[in-house]
């Protein structure tokens, strides 16, 4: 089928506060721009004929723009994004796509495929895109998530930078633990490159975690803490 009619197929199932978006490269993507975040469903290269993959993406504004300060608002948006559905699932040991992804690839050269393509769009939209919107509403819904220590889990809870993701939330949100937790990185870091002071990584990330801070100290945090901030939300399916 021609591009337009596939194109047009999909704009009936997208909410309507979301704004299309189709790249250079035939990347579509549908984005809600609120005041401290950006909301995200990509459908990939979908026009092009082929269906095989569809996620949601959320892109907070006060932690990104802090670890990204060089990147434009547009070229963050196709860079570097807070949090997908997958480490959302990750996050709630949720299968995120069952029943969708298993689908995949359909290929869209006739209506009845298309249409098929775009009911399977609209379940996951109400299945898992906005139920994962729905939860992380602003910055301190990760604070229960990002207590703990492993790294590991850090990392797997986000799209990428997830210690310098920790680092940043908690200064916005006041962790009573900031300082203590930042100064012991920056020794850790400075104990290692005396044992290892060839390692180009290593001094490489401290340079950047350095840097980090130091934009910090020019922001104001965005909360007073709170304890109750360490609550998980219920998570509505």
């Amino acid at each position: 089928m021609e591009q337009n009619l596939i194109l047009n197929k999909i704009l009936e199932i997208i909410p309507e506060n979301y704004i299309c978006n189709l790249d250079s490269e035939g990347y579509l993507d549908f984005y809600n721009e609120q005041d401290d975040k950006l909301l995200i469903i990509g459908l990939g290269s979908i026009v092009s004929g082929i269906f095989s993959g569809i996620r949601a993406d959320i892109i907070f504004n006060d932690i990104e723009e802090i670890i990204h300060p060089k990147l434009k608002k547009e070229t963050l948006y196709k860079i570097q994004v807070t949090l997908d559905t997958r480490q959302h699932g990750i996050i709630f040991n949720e299968n995120i796509g069952e029943g969708i992804y298993e689908n995949l690839p359909i290929k869209l050269d006739k209506e009845e495929n298309v249409d098929n393509a775009c009911s399977l769009i609209h379940e996951f939209i109400k299945q898992y895109a906005e139920p994962f919107f729905n939860y992380w509403q602003d910055i301190r819904d990760f604070l229960p998530f990002v207590e703990t220590d492993d790294p590991s889990k850090i990392n797997s809870y986000f799209s990428g930078y997830g210690m310098e993701k920790k680092i940043v939330i908690w200064y916005l949100c006041n962790h009573p633990r900031y300082k203590v937790f930042t100064t012991e990185l920056i020794e850790s870091y400075i104990d290692y490159l005396k044992q290892n002071p060839s390692d180009p990584w290593s001094k490489k990330d401290f340079k950047r975690l350095q840097s980090l801070l130091k934009r910090l100290e020019a922001v104001k945090p965005l909360y007073e803490w709170s304890d109750s901030y360490l609550i998980p939300k219920n998570y509505e399916k």
